[in-house]
C-alpha cells in the first residue's frame, strides 16, 4: 500500500518493484508518505538449532532507520546476532505518518453518499455511484491487492537498524534453538 491506499507495483527489467509516488517538492517541503509491503519467504524448517537470515528488500534510497517486529514459533529461543540490527524495547514510529489511522473509506466520499440511515442496500448503491461519478464510469484494468494484516501469535522481538545504505540490503542473522521446556520461560 501507498499512504494507506492498495497499488499494484510495477516491476523494473530488472525484477524491482516500482511503486507510483507522488509528485511534490524536494527538500524539507517534500511529502511524507508510508509504503507497506507484505512479502513472504520460504526457508527451511527449524529443527532442534540451528541459523537463520532473513533479508529485508534493497531500496534504492537511503534508509535512516528500519524497525521490524519478528514474530517466531513459541517453542523455539531467538539469539539475535550482532550487526546492523539490535534488539530493544519497542518504540512507536516518531513519524506521524507512520502513527497516522487508516480509514477504511475515501476520505473524499461525503458521507451523506452512504444513504445516511438508509439500509445497507442503498448505501451500497450510494456507494458505486460515488465512485462512479469519481472516475468518470472507467472501470480497474485489474483488481487491487487487498489490505492483509498479519496474525501477531506468539513471541516476538522488536529489531531496529540505523542507516542502510541505498540499493544495500537489510539482513537479520539469528540463532535459534528448541525450548526443552516446551515454550515456558
Amino acid at each position: 500500500s501507498l499512504a494507506g491506499r492498495p497499488v499494484r507495483p510495477g516491476q523494473s527489467p530488472a525484477g524491482g518493484l516500482l511503486f507510483p509516488l507522488a509528485k511534490g517538492r524536494a527538500g524539507d517541503d517534500a511529502p511524507a508518505f508510508a509504503i507497506e509491503i507484505l512479502y513472504s519467504l520460504r526457508d527451511t524448517e527449524w529443527l532442534d538449532k540451528g541459523r537463520a537470515a532473513l533479508a529485508l528488500p534493497i531500496l534504492d534510497l537511503p534508509i535512516s532507520r528500519t524497525g521490524v517486529v519478528f514474530y517466531y514459533p513459541p517453542l523455539y529461543r531467538l539469539a539475535v546476532d550482532p550487526g546492523a540490527f539490535r534488539v530493544q524495547a519497542y518504540e512507536a514510529p516518531v513519524s506521524a505518518v507512520l502513527n497516522a489511522a487508516v480509514s477504511p473509506l475515501d476520505s473524499s466520499v461525503d458521507s451523506s453518499e452512504l444513504g445516511g440511515s438508509a439500509g445497507p442496500s442503498l448505501a451500497a448503491q450510494a456507494l458505486v455511484d460515488g465512485y462512479r461519478n469519481r472516475t468518470g464510469g472507467r472501470r480497474a484494468a485489474a483488481a487491487l491487492p487487498v489490505r492483509v494484516t498479519f496474525p501477531s501469535v506468539g513471541p516476538s522481538a522488536f529489531l531496529s537498524a540505523e542507516l542502510t545504505g541505498e540499493g544495500k540490503s537489510a539482513v537479520i542473522e539469528f540463532e535459534y534453538q528448541q525450548d526443552k521446556k516446551g515454550g515456558v520461560r
